[in-house]
């Protein structure tokens, strides 16, 4: 028994530095999650997503006489898809398995370097900033495809009479 103890602490000690860089490692790489504000870039992905619902569902009704009843549908119906989209994406169901990421992505190291950039004021500057240039951006690559969207149309029409022939 005394054997078995003494075997059974060796392999628990053995392994106790091993779980404290990782409970080191997963504490930083929530901090960094924290200091990029990750938490309201998550948010702002699940408004676009909700805008995009609706979206969607408009376009479904579109010429459809929106009376009383059907809005207080569509509503609930809004509500219902929102509630399954928080409880499957939302930042509590998600921020552990970001953690895990950046963990399983960057050293100790890395992550100690993420904490001091985002400490920063070039950091503070970025995650203050970075919703205008995912806007920007976003903006950009929307304009980028409608451009090219007559061409991909062109492109389709000229490939589907080929298909024909």
């Amino acid at each position: 028994m005394k054997l078995f103890f003494l075997l059974f602490s060796a392999i628990l000690f053995a392994k106790a530095p091993l779980w404290a860089d990782e409970t080191s490692k997963a504490a930083k790489a929530r901090e960094v999650l924290k200091l990029s504000n990750a938490r309201q870039a998550s948010q702002q992905i699940m408004d676009l997503v909700a805008t995009q619902v609706k979206t969607g569902i408009s376009g479904e009704l579109a010429g459809t006489q929106i009376t009383p009843t059907i809005q207080k549908q569509l509503d609930a119906f809004l509500d219902k898809t929102m509630g399954l989209l928080r409880d499957s994406l939302g930042w509590e169901k998600m921020e552990p398995d970001y953690a895990r990421i950046y963990v399983e992505t960057f050293s100790e190291e890395e992550l100690d370097g993420l904490v001091a950039f985002y400490k920063s004021p070039a950091g503070q500057a970025m995650v203050t900033k970075m919703p205008q240039i995912i806007a920007k951006s976003g903006e950009l690559g929307q304009k980028k495809v409608e451009a090219i969207l007559p061409k991909i149309g062109e492109m389709a029409h000229e490939f589907a009479e080929q298909l024909k022939k």
